[in-house]
């Protein structure tokens, strides 16, 4: 009993090898990894908020800095842009002068500049993230510009492994 057992497992070694063989070269069309992993993803939600705050911190961290400094240099050209408004004229708003633009012209031009300061500078963290696809090199190599999120593909990699 224990000969024929041995036996049998000698053989088939021999007999599944070949098989194994097969199934490793033939992996990619018996299963498909990508669809298994959005699946998982798909089904996991905390996980793929998980996923993508680790991988996306620093990017994160980079639109707050550059919108913060977007906020600020068109809030100045904000700020200007009231003063000119409010330079001149009589200052009575409450008689005659009431329908200027001078007068009303503040409580439009406030919610207006919010609304394209805040669109302008999420366009352009979010391009900033993703654009150039390429690295361009200027000032003779001492400069690299390139997508931020990109720059750190081999770092990304790294973490999900």
């Amino acid at each position: 009993k224990e000969e024929l057992r041995a036996k049998v497992l000698e053989e088939s070694k021999y007999m599944f090898d070949p098989v194994i063989q097969d199934l490793k070269s033939r992996i990619h069309e018996l299963v498909d990894f990508k669809e298994m992993a959005v699946e998982v993803l798909c089904e996991d939600k905390k996980l793929l908020v998980e996923l993508f705050l680790r991988i996306g911190r620093k990017e994160f961290v980079f639109i707050q800095h550059i919108s913060a400094v977007m906020g600020f240099v068109l809030g100045v050209f904000q700020m200007f842009l009231w003063i000119m408004l409010n330079a001149g004229g009589d200052g009575d708003c409450h008689g005659a002068g009431k329908d200027s633009f001078r007068c009303w012209g503040g409580y439009l031009i406030l919610p207006l500049s919010g609304l394209v300061i805040g669109y302008f500078t999420n366009w352009l963290g979010i391009k900033m993230i993703f654009r150039p696809v390429e690295p361009r090199v200027i000032c003779n190599g001492y400069v690299n510009i390139q997508g931020v999120f990109l720059a750190r593909q081999q770092e990304v990699s790294k973490e999900l492994a």
